[in-house]
């Protein structure tokens, strides 16, 4: 008599599903203390609003009229001059606060060895020995947030629910490297040529697809595409789980010693994580080179806009807020939908550039919310590095 095998359990990737919580995301994202007023918001003034923060009027959840009042209210002090300090009342950004995330946690904790890198090692995870590391002064503080919202935890929590919510971020680990070592580099190199006057199909997307797959899931180093977040992530997780993306940096940059490498101080030390060069996320994005009438010169076109135009100073991109939000979504499920319904082609950097604009309103807040968190973490977290041992010990 036989006996089936015990069923192993299989996490499948499962995209990511943004949180249609508004005010949840402005607390967390951009440190709004929920209130209320005693006048009401306009109708119209409410629904730009929405768009401005990235959600939707038919998927936000009901938000009482005395609280949208107090939101406007938030917004508009948010636009204002960095100089000035947000009110007591909305922010917890206001230092002068019983509620400022200078009182309520110690910053010390977090280290900053370099201008853009900021790392959390604590709590430490009881299942692994990467440390969180986020690089904008808006996601550091998004984490201190979520820390004080989820007392109970630990460093792979806290970056699970940033996997889940599309927030960039890495999982570094402190490696031994030679002074010589550093960030993998690989510039874009045309790969998939087309006529300037090619119609693209189906078929195309679909082979594209493949690319991506065999990048992101079957490359060891694949997962630091779920972490990059944003665009990029959101491509990677109908291919990868958030487990994937927890089980730390691979051997690639453990033995291989090829990814991500930052100095952790003035010793050999470094945080370490996995990385993809500049013609792998390429290939995500989806990117062909078609060669024109003129000898020699050529155009470049992809399904979905080039990274490095998607992670542009906010003033230049109103489209990217620090979650994937429901805005992201919908424009990215549309999308979709248009290339395999034979409405849509791959688009050049010129016509990205134009689409990924945003309106003025979510310009104004992004680039405003980025000049607070760096104006606060600059008070409070000094670039210190003076690691002399492994980082994390």
């Amino acid at each position: 008599m036989t006996t089936d095998a015990p069923a192993t359990d299989v996490v499948q990737p499962l995209p990511i599903t943004p949180d249609n919580d508004m005010v949840r995301c402005l607390r967390q994202s951009y440190g709004y203390l929920p209130g209320t007023t005693t006048t009401a918001c306009a109708a119209s003034d409410w629904d730009e609003l929405v768009e401005t923060f990235g959600f939707t009027e038919l998927l936000t959840p009901e938000v009482a009229l005395d609280a949208r009042q107090h939101i406007h209210m938030f917004y508009m002090a948010s636009i204002e001059p960095a100089s000035t300090e947000m009110p007591a009342a909305l922010s917890d950004l206001n230092t002068h606060s019983l509620t400022s995330l200078s009182r309520l946690l110690d910053l010390s904790q977090i280290h900053r060895p370099h201008q853009n890198l900021f790392v959390f090692s604590e709590p430490r995870s009881e299942e692994h020995e990467w440390m969180l590391g986020v690089e904008t002064a808006e996601i550091a503080l998004y984490v201190c947030r979520l820390r004080l919202e989820h007392s109970w935890a630990r460093i792979d929590s806290l970056t699970k629910m940033l996997l889940e919510r599309g927030v960039p971020c890495r999982t570094l680990m402190g490696i031994e490297m030679s002074g010589r070592c550093s960030t993998v580099q690989e510039p874009y190199t045309p790969r998939s040529v087309r006529p300037s006057a090619y119609k693209f199909g189906v078929d195309d997307f679909e082979a594209y697809r493949l690319q991506c797959e065999n990048i992101i899931k079957h490359q060891q180093h694949g997962r630091a595409a779920l972490l990059r977040g944003g665009l990029v992530g959101r491509i990677a997780s109908e291919f990868l789980s958030v487990d994937d993306g927890l089980a730390g940096p691979s051997k690639e940059i453990i033995q291989n010693r090829q990814g991500f490498i930052v100095p952790a101080g003035d010793t050999t030390w470094c945080y370490c994580d996995d990385q993809l060069t500049e013609n792998e996320l390429s290939i995500i994005c989806g990117t062909y080179t078609l060669y024109t009438a003129t000898k020699g010169q050529i155009t470049v076109k992809s399904w979905f806009p080039p990274p490095n135009l998607w992670q542009v100073p906010p003033s230049m991109n109103g489209s990217q807020w620090v979650e994937w939000t429901p805005a992201n979504e919908a424009w990215y499920r549309e999308r979709v939908e248009d290339i395999r319904t034979r409405q849509a082609q791959p688009l050049t950097r010129v016509q990205w550039k134009s689409i990924l604009r945003g309106t003025p309103p979510s310009r104004k807040l992004l680039a405003a919310a980025s000049q607070r968190a760096q104006a606060f973490v600059n008070g409070h977290v000094p670039v210190v590095p003076t690691y002399r041992v492994r980082p994390g010990l």
